[in-house]
């Protein structure tokens, strides 16, 4: 029946499927915004009663955050960049792109990235997002949102090159998302060894690597070192240590 009808017909139901979903989740979200349960929640706390629990922020940027009212958990950490982030940090790292080809009429071989706690709590992780995609990666989610693993774009699909990243991390970034400094490293390490003409990230490595070995590293150190792009204090370090520097030199 549907190829009696076409094409369009078929468009068409596919997009009135997708409205129904979206009306469903409006609707959701309208319910939650006036199941207002901050008089009732309180009462509860004040009886010594249990509270129900959610995620904090924004409800225009996280409309999960309503009903109002409840105990709220700061972050969670596995869902970091969001899917929604995700698409913002493509679409943010696509426009830098297209303005250094417009400045300088070549692609960018590396870029700079300052993480920031609170900053990645505020976004949901736009700015992982954007060092996933200069590298030509994508994470892959579990069914519950949760960050699992990242996979390659291939090149036929990315269509420009992988570009080089360095990474500094906060002390707080550090202390409240090391899951997501240890698979940013695995990725870049992965995107380190894959074999492409215009992968820069490859290119960098393996150039490093050579001096490293020069140096009297042996191959797994020098391997291992290579594809290091994340940097940050020790633990129980923050800051530069410029104030203390300072003081002490009487300056």
């Amino acid at each position: 029946m549907l190829q009696m009808l076409g094409d369009d017909f078929t468009k068409r139901a596919a997009e009135y499927e997708q409205l129904a979903v979206d009306l469903l989740l409006a609707k959701e979200y309208w319910d939650n915004f006036q199941a207002i349960a901050e008089t009732k929640n309180l009462m509860l706390a004040l009886g010594g009663n249990y509270i129900p629990v959610s995620y904090g922020n924004d409800p225009i940027r996280n409309p999960n955050a309503a009903p109002t009212g409840r105990n709220l958990i700061g972050f969670n950490l596995a869902k970091v960049p969001s899917k929604e982030a995700y698409d913002a940090g493509v679409t943010l790292m696509n426009q830098t792109i297209d303005a250094c080809l417009e400045k300088h009429g070549k692609y960018p071989k590396k870029l700079a990235f300052s993480l920031w706690s609170l900053e990645t709590m505020r976004h949901q992780g736009a700015l992982e997002a954007q060092i996933l995609h200069a590298l030509g990666l994508k994470p892959k989610w579990n069914k519950q949102g949760n960050v699992i693993d990242t996979e390659i774009i291939p090149y036929a699909e990315l269509k420009r090159p992988r570009i080089d990243v360095v990474i500094s991390a906060t002390g707080l970034y550090r202390d409240a998302f090391p899951n997501v400094m240890l698979w940013l490293a695995k990725a870049i390490d992965k995107v380190a060894k894959v074999k492409e003409d215009n992968n820069f990230v490859y290119r960098n490595a393996n150039a490093l690597k050579a001096k490293l070995l020069e140096k009297g590293k042996t191959e797994a150190d020098a391997d291992y070192l290579s594809s290091i792009r994340i940097f940050s204090n020790e633990t129980g370090n923050y800051g530069t240590g410029l104030a203390s520097s300072s003081l002490a030199s009487d300056t």
